[in-house]
């Protein structure tokens, strides 16, 4: 039985369902509520695949990445090693729609070249607030080379088409180059800082890596908050002083939860060389 892991991002602007699709996907939960995302969700969902060669274990990374466009340095870090990606727009603002072309592809594009990719138009049971459809979806898929039936209309409040367009992604995903079979123990698939320039960008890369680590994305989101409360870190202006506290207090909670002194020194000393990138 062949086993991998697959990064997958879901991409678009703000407001458009991503987290609570993840949610739906993940843990067949829905919350009216929207969740604000700091700079990149990180779930874990692994599912099995069959086909003529037998069953695939399929170990799905999925970060939820932040909608807004000013937050390019985040983006590009998030969308670095994808397998695939699934754009989705809200059916109720046709921005939303073109944001996809005109922002979102070529973003990832730029970072991980030509992945496959899905169109998710969601919202799909507010009908009476439609402000296009799927044709609309297709015509701007096409336009990027997404097949029409990779193009899909989908609901997180109902859960319409949700887990069997997730399955779908993964499937193609199948096909990419192989990098690395899933390690519990060795936390395959940390993220590893590239030149980050800005306190808040090293601080939502800081947060990102510790997500993924961590791996269990609402409680380590919990720690995160309490930990950057304690630290007295300004989310919006990080200073230096005050990310080193932060990193300090995120390494006793992994001591705590447990995980070998090896890989907290590691990782301690990754996210201080991060900190260490800022101008």
């Amino acid at each position: 039985m062949a086993n991998y892991v697959k990064k997958i991002a879901l991409a678009g602007d703000w407001g458009t369902g991503k987290t609570s699709l993840v949610r739906r996907f993940v843990y067949n939960l829905f919350e009216d509520k929207y969740i604000q995302t700091i700079g990149a969700k990180v779930s874990k969902k692994t599912v099995k695949l069959g086909s003529k060669e037998g069953t695939h274990i399929v170990n799905l990374i999925i970060w939820d990445v932040l909608g807004q466009k000013d937050y390019r340095m985040i983006h590009a870090n998030a969308f670095r090693g994808l397998d695939g990606a699934i754009f989705v727009c809200d059916l109720t603002r046709m921005e939303t729609l073109q944001g996809i072309h005109d922002y979102w592809y070529p973003q990832i594009v730029k970072v991980s070249g030509k992945v496959p990719f899905m169109i998710f138009g969601n919202k799909s049971d507010l009908k009476e607030q439609h402000k296009f459809g799927l044709s609309e979806i297709i015509g701007v898929g096409a336009t990027i080379g997404i097949p029409a039936d990779f193009c899909i209309l989908t609901s997180a409040k109902t859960g319409e088409n949700v887990e069997k367009s997730f399955l779908k992604i993964a499937r193609a995903c199948l096909s990419t180059p192989e990098r690395q079979v899933y390690d519990e123990e060795k936390h395959t698939g940390i993220y590893m800082a590239p030149e980050v320039y800005t306190a808040r960008a090293v601080l939502d890369a800081i947060i990102m890596d510790f997500i993924e680590v961590y791996g269990k994305e609402i409680e380590g989101m919990e720690i995160v908050e309490k930990c950057a409360g304690d630290a007295g870190i300004n989310m919006s202006v990080p200073d230096k002083v005050a990310l080193r506290k932060f990193v300090d207090l995120i390494k006793n909670v992994e001591l705590e939860k447990g995980i070998s002194q090896r890989d907290v020194e590691e990782n301690y000393a990754r996210r201080l060389m991060m900190i260490a990138y800022i101008e």
